[in-house]
């Protein structure tokens, strides 16, 4: 799982590797449908729909699988409750895009907020403070690979689609 490898590998750099690692199921990824079962006049909306926000975003489902509505249910009482949990100073949360997408915009906008245009490249950095009554987002798509993103000209979506439908021509 690469989250729990990232997380490793985090914990480690930091001189923290002894902590534990604690595995949230429904903080797992939104689950995609299968590709196969797209018909190709909807591939475009598949891949690029649920990250493309507006007032029905919720409605949206991730490449036929998932809808983002289905996506807050699932990940937000799990984030509210480690909001409520007192035990903790800091929290490291290795996620993927989408779920980055529904924490940072909760924190950004509310409970059910979901900016899908906030683009979260491949492992990037989003730092969110938790204070006593509210949440301050410090920064968000931090790319260590390529700080300033001077050669992203298409979100990571628009590029799996690009790869899939060159594919689908060979």
């Amino acid at each position: 799982m690469r989250t729990v490898e990232t997380a490793t590998r985090v914990l480690a750099a930091c001189g923290q590797a002894s902590l534990p690692i604690a595995l949230e199921p429904r903080l797992q990824e939104i689950h995609p449908g299968r590709l196969a079962d797209i018909p190709a006049d909807q591939v475009e909306r598949a891949f690029l729909g649920a990250f493309s926000g507006g007032p029905d975003a919720e409605a949206e489902r991730f490449l036929g699988g998932e809808s983002v509505g289905e996506l807050l249910d699932r990940v937000l009482p799990p984030f509210e409750a480690l909001l409520a949990d007192p035990a903790w100073s800091s929290l490291l949360l290795v996620l993927h895009g989408g779920v980055n997408r529904a924490l940072v915009s909760r924190a950004l906008a509310g409970e059910r907020a979901f900016f899908g245009r906030m683009e979260q490249l491949p492992a990037c950095i989003n730092i969110v403070d938790h204070g006593a009554d509210d949440l301050v987002v410090r920064a968000v798509n931090l790319a260590p690979t390529q700080w300033l993103q001077q050669r992203e000209r298409f979100t990571t979506m628009e590029k799996l689609l690009a790869q899939f439908l060159r594919l689908q021509v060979s």
